[in-house]
């Protein structure tokens, strides 16, 4: 397809319809989508989330609500748009979370304070190669790992919910999704930035 040679050309609604039909195939379309978009998407998370750590988890999520939806985008709307407000209702629903489990986040940062070299490398991308590097490093993780972060991050599921689908206690499913979150961020560390260092 020539137009897959020549992707800053084409308008934001046909990149959508290119990353649609590539899905799987061609990861051109979408890592164009994120460059064009990354910057809005960064500015929005931290804004509302002014810890590095934080920011970067919620443009990952983002980026992958976007990628999951990309089907439900009619045009009626500029991609701009469509994506502020899916980043908007991420960064929102990330704050009625923490106020619901403050005890949850709490964990978490904590877990990252005393783990800086392990934790606090997953700055948010400086391009798109390094943000499409997520994708990746989500299918390096176990099946149990992407089933947690899929249910709390991408499908908004409460704790209690998770745990009832899991079979597990409550504080087992917020410990297994603290060990998911973690090996998903040095799994993209190890394709980004680590990648040369061995």
């Amino acid at each position: 397809m020539q137009t897959l040679n020549d992707l800053e050309k084409v308008t934001d609604f046909e990149l959508v319809v290119l990353c649609r039909e590539t899905a799987g195939r061609d990861d051109r379309p979408f890592r164009e989508f994120m460059a064009r978009h990354q910057s809005l998407v960064v500015r929005i998370c931290r804004s509302r989330f002014p810890l590095e750590a934080d920011a970067a988890d919620l443009v990952q999520m983002v980026f992958l609500r976007a990628h999951r939806y990309l089907g439900t985008f009619d045009g009626r709307a500029q991609v701009s748009s469509w994506l502020y407000k899916i980043a908007i209702n991420v960064c929102n629903n990330e704050h009625r979370r923490r106020k619901r489990r403050p005890h949850e986040y709490q964990d978490r940062v904590d877990l990252s304070e005393t783990d800086p070299d392990e934790l606090r490398t997953t700055d948010i991308p400086s391009d798109a190669s390094e943000l499409n590097a997520l994708m990746e490093a989500l299918s390096t993780l176990t099946p149990d790992q992407r089933r947690v972060i899929e249910l709390l991050d991408l499908q908004e599921k409460s704790v209690r919910e998770v745990a009832k689908l899991l079979g597990l206690g409550q504080s087992a499913t917020k410990m297994r999704a603290l060990r998911a979150r973690k090996s998903l961020r040095s799994a993209y560390l190890a394709l980004t930035q680590w990648s040369g260092r061995k």
